[in-house]
Order: C-alpha cells, then structure tokens, then sequence
C-alpha cells in the first residue's frame, strides 16, 4: 500500500513540473509555476464510469455529485506578506464523451457503536441534470494562519480543478497544463514576537504544587515554561466567556513571550454530574469546568456538537497580510463553529499553538500524570519495547464487506504502519488472523509495552471495539471497566485511536442518561481513562470527541481502499507519515502538523464532516513531550 502512495507522489513530482520564477516589480513579487496532467484514466463500474488522475492528490467528495480528482498545492509565506492575487489558468483544455454518468460520490459512513453502517448513495439529480459544468472553476484557494515548526506563516492552499464535467453533454473536460500565478507583497517590517516562553501551562490555582513539579522538568529539560492560574486569566483578560478569555489569553501570550505549546490541565470539576448538552449557547459553562471549553455547533443531524479543543490552537486568522484574531464567530451571531442548514462561520481551522489537554478532575490524577510525564522523559525508551507498534482492529463496516473485500479498520493500522515499519515492530491484533478476539488479547499485549498503540472501528466514551469479517457481532476491545487491568507500569504508547466519542471529556457518570453514544455510566472517557491510567494505559491519546466518520469501498476504482483517503482513516494513519516521514518527535507538533496537513488536503470549509474530523481530534496529553523520552 505504501509503494503504491510512494508511486502517486512520484508521479506527482514528475507531472508537475513547474519554474518558480520571481520577478521584484515595484515590491511586488510574482511567482509563476505550470503543473502538468496526464490524459485521465477512465473505467465503466457497473451503470457509470470512474474518472482517475495520476496526479491527483485529493478528491472532491461531494456526497450524490461526481466523483472527481483534484490537484492541491500549498505554498508558504512568512506572516506580514500580502497576496493580492492568484491566478490559474488552464491551457491545451480537451474533451472526451463518456459512455456514462460519473459516478456519484458516497456518503462519509459514521464509526457508530449503536449499529454497522452501510454507505448510502444518492444522486443529486439537480446536479447531474445541470448543463453548467462541474465543478463550476478550475480553482480555487484559500488563505490561513499558522504555525509551521517554530514559524509563523500564512498558507495559500490551491485546489486546481484539471477535470470538469458537463453533465448534460456527458463529456469531461480536461486541462493537460495549469499555470499558477501568484503575485504578492512582503511585509516592510516582518512580524517577529519577542522570545521568552515555549510552553504555557495554564491551571485551576489547586493544582498548581503539583505542576510546579513539571514545571522544573521542563525548565530542566531547556522548555521553558509559564504556569498560571485560570484565575489570573479570567482576571486580566476581556471576553464573551470563560473560554474566549482564555482563547484572548493565548493570543496575549504569543504577542509578548512567543509561546508554541499550550497545556491546558483541568477537565470537569464533577465526576457525577454536569450540562453534557450538545452545543450552542450556554452550555460551555464555567462555573462545570476546571479550565473552559468551546463547543462546535456543527450540527451533521446526528449530533448538534461536540467540545472543541482546536479552538484554542487556532488563534488567527488572514485578512489582507494581517494575522488576526479568529473568535470562531464569523457571522457574528455569538453561535461558536457553527453549521446547520445556511448558517456557517467559516474557520481558518490551523493550529497557531499545539495544544494539549490532561482533563483532570482532581490533584490526585494531576499527580498521576504528572508523575507518568517525568518518568517517561527522564530516560530514553529501551527499544526492545518501544520499537512494538500495537494495531487493533478488524472489519469496521461489515455490511459491506460482500461488495468491497476491504476490513477498513486492518488496512487503516496497516496503512499508517508502513510509514514508521523500518524502526518499528508491527504487532497486529486483527480479527481476520484470529490475534484479536476479546479484551484480553488486548489487554495482555497492551501490558508487554510498546511505543504506539493504534486502535481503529468503532468507540463510544466507555467502550472501543470492532468486527470479525463479515460479522454483525461486536467484538470487544477495551472497555473502561478493562483499564485497571493494563500492567505496562512505565512502557507506556502514545495512543491514537479511531472511533466514536472515545476523547468525549465532557462527561460525567449520570450524563449517561441523556447521551445514546455511551454503553453505559462513567465518569470519565475512554481515551482520558487509558492516559491517566495508574498502572500503566498510555502517555498521551489522540482520538475523537464527537461521532467519527470513516469511507469504505473505492468508489473511485483507484485500486486505493477509499478508507486511508478521506476522513478518520487518513488523518490518523497520517499522524504516523508526520511522526516517520517528517521527523515530528515532539507530540503536539506531530498532532499539530497532522492537523494543518489534512486542512490543507481537504475543503474544510465546504465539506462538513472533512471540518468534523481536524475540529474534534483532540490532544489529551503533554504537546511538548518528547516521544520516546530524552537521551
């Protein structure tokens, strides 16, 4: 699978070939560069036909329109640059009649535990009726904010359109060249901050003996470290609410001390009850939390919302080579995120800080984890555990298993293996090979140690499990009530974990009642009772606090599972190629760039559920800890 991806960006090197040119005209700085296609692949599959690039790097997915490949590139220019225009235009545009409709894309599929799944597909006769052509440009682009390392920088992404369908001509048309026209304007005095902090660590003042703790670590370990209070903060800062005065807060802490890390330690203050309510107005209520949260009110009509610790990491926006601040209320209406129906902010979506959350809902689990980080870092990993990757998982989606082949859940973990599999051990815990066949195959290897562990199926705040081939009957993993269990003392992975709900730290043991998505009461979620585990669990754990949403099949006949190229299945295997291939060893940067990676892929503020997947993807864990520990 990986040679196969390793020949597209071949191809994709190869086809582009473009000369950066750069002419200085009146301060102006043009950079000119043409990208080549290749004639496009077309297949009749069943009543329509499947259109492929060679170049293509993304798809446009609209659910019930045609399926087609895109071309996206993303260039980068240091904050204070102006771009004041850009310019594709196609040439040697040709055309082809087609046999047949093409194929329409599917809907993204939910990673439910309530029930599996079949991917629907309807096709939107207005479009596919239309004599306009599709999509309606051959480009378009869209500019953010954010932190590439240790840079600050604006992002121009571009999505070239190569192919447009005209529906009722039934002919596509096709552009074997773009050229790429970009003119711009640098800033007469770039933007720097003066460079004092890397990490703020902000805390309920009850908490702070033990951070202090940590705070010296990193200090001794040359990250140097701000801690203070969440008092202090809602004191010295303005703001609609608790969490846009942190939000506030963070932004003040760039300007005057350059931090990149954020540590955000407090979750709910009760373990009983609290507002578990699905989003909007009223229920980020503070006087329920130790440190605040945000709410998206992106309603996909299975869910109204889910917290958003994103919202925290992405602090700016661009406005005319500007960076400003982006209070996630575009439409200015106080409805944070918010998508339903007509009414939609648009986000800029890119971590400005890598931030991460211990949701601890007292000093006991601050200790906890507190003790678990210096241990971790205070030594090098001994390789003979942590060179193991753990994955588990099984068929995700066996309803349509008759018709794909595919157990999206083995081909994900296998798929985000091969980008670490020259340092790292695989071991596999697949329900296809009889290795993963209850809790206890998971907890007993979970409790030999490794580096990583790689959950992907289906999940819930109390439960994380998946299917045998081409069966209905759940097979269990980790429930909450295993996590005692685990006896990996100091071998502790980093967790990423596909799944529904697994990262929802918003609950409370009786919320329960009023939340379909749990199997059960419990204080606390999956992945925070897997992180702050006593006995072991893991250092840090990745995963998804609203619904996760995965694509089976290949729908567009690429001979790629269509599983690892959108959605869950991407992102998290993706979070393995910025760990391998990149050389992201700080955790909250490899989140972080994983992150900016899959806004700069995919049209996330156009596709629903591509802006679901980066919004709820949460960190809960140290963003500045050293993978594998230090020297």
């Amino acid at each position: 699978m990986k040679k196969i991806l390793v020949m597209l960006a071949i191809g994709i090197l190869l086809g582009s070939i473009f000369g950066a040119v750069a002419i200085a005209k009146e301060n102006k700085i043009e950079k000119i560069e043409k990208v080549r296609f290749s004639i496009p692949n077309i297949k009749e599959i069943d009543s329509f036909v499947a259109v492929d690039l060679k170049e293509a790097n993304s798809w446009i997915r609209e659910p019930g329109k045609p399926l087609l490949p895109t071309y996206v590139k993303t260039f980068k220019f240091p904050i204070g640059t102006k771009i004041t225009s850009v310019e594709c235009t196609p040439t040697k545009v040709k055309k082809v009649e087609l046999s047949s409709k093409i194929v329409p894309a599917p809907q993204p599929v939910q990673r439910a535990t309530i029930k599996a799944t079949k991917q629907t597909v309807t096709l939107n006769k207005e479009t596919y009726e239309s004599n306009m052509l599709y999509p309606d440009t051959w480009y378009t682009y869209r500019i953010g904010c954010g932190l590439d390392g240790k840079d600050r920088v604006f992002y121009l992404t571009i999505a070239t359109n190569p192919l447009r369908y005209s529906p009722s001509e039934n002919m596509l048309y096709y552009a074997e060249e773009i050229s790429i026209k970009i003119t711009s304007v640098p800033s007469k005095k770039p933007i720097t901050f003066p460079d004092e902090y890397d990490l703020l660590i902000v805390a309920p003042s009850k908490f702070t003996t033990e951070l202090q703790r940590l705070v010296d670590h990193k200090e001794n370990l040359g990250i140097r470290t701000k801690l203070v209070t969440i008092e202090d903060v809602y004191s010295s800062t303005t703001g609609r609410d608790g969490a846009e005065k942190l939000k506030y807060y963070i932004k003040q802490a760039i300007e005057e001390w350059n931090i990149k890390y954020v540590l955000l330690v407090g979750g709910k203050k009760s373990l009983l009850f609290g507002d578990w309510g699905m989003a909007g107005p009223g229920h980020e209520n503070d006087r329920l939390w130790y440190i605040p949260v945000r709410y998206s009110n992106l309603d996909d009509t299975a869910e109204g919302g889910y917290v958003s610790d994103l919202y925290f990491a992405d602090i700016y926006k661009y406005e005319d080579g500007t960076p400003v601040f982006d209070d996630w209320d575009s439409n200015d209406n106080g409805v944070y995120a918010e998508w339903k129906s007509f009414k939609k902010d648009i986000l800029d979506l890119y971590p400005d800080v890598y931030v991460g959350r211990l949701a601890c809902r007292n000093k006991f689990e601050v200790k906890i984890i507190v003790d678990k980080i210096i241990n971790y870092e205070s030594k090098k990993a001994d390789p003979s555990w942590f060179n193991k990757i753990i994955l588990v998982a099984g068929d995700t989606f066996p309803d349509d298993y008759e018709t794909t082949k595919y157990y999206e859940g083995e081909i994900e973990t296998w798929h985000g293996y091969q980008y670490v599999s020259d340092k790292f051990e695989a071991v596999k815990l697949y329900t296809s090979e009889g290795t993963f066949t209850g809790p206890d195959d998971v907890i007993n290897t979970i409790s030999q140690g490794s580096g990583f562990l790689y959950f992907a199926g289906h999940g819930s705040p109390t439960a994380w499990a998946s299917h045998a081939p081409g069966s209905h009957e759940w097979v269990n993993g980790l429930m909450v009530y295993d996590m005692p269990k685990l006896s990996n003392g100091e071998k502790l992975p980093v967790c990423i974990v596909g799944g529904c709900h697994n990262s929802e730290f918003n609950v409370s043991t009786f919320d329960w009642l009023k939340n379909e998505w749990t199997y059960g009461p419990t204080p606390e979620c999956w992945s925070w009772w897997l992180t702050r585990n006593l006995r072991g669990g893991s250092i840090a754990t990745i995963g998804n606090t609203g619904l996760g949403y995965g694509l089976i099949g290949d729908y567009n006949d690429n001979d790629i599972p269509d599983c690892i190229e959108g959605l869950g299945g991407w992102i998290e295997s993706h979070f393995f190629q910025v760990y391998g291939e990149q050389g992201k060893e700080i955790l909250g940067e490899t989140w972080g760039q994983t992150v900016t990676d899959y806004v700069n892929t995919f049209p996330c503020n156009k596709d629903q559920i591509d802006r679901k997947t980066v919004e709820e993807w949460v960190l809960l864990g140290d963003p500045t800890l050293k993978i594998g520990g230090y020297e």
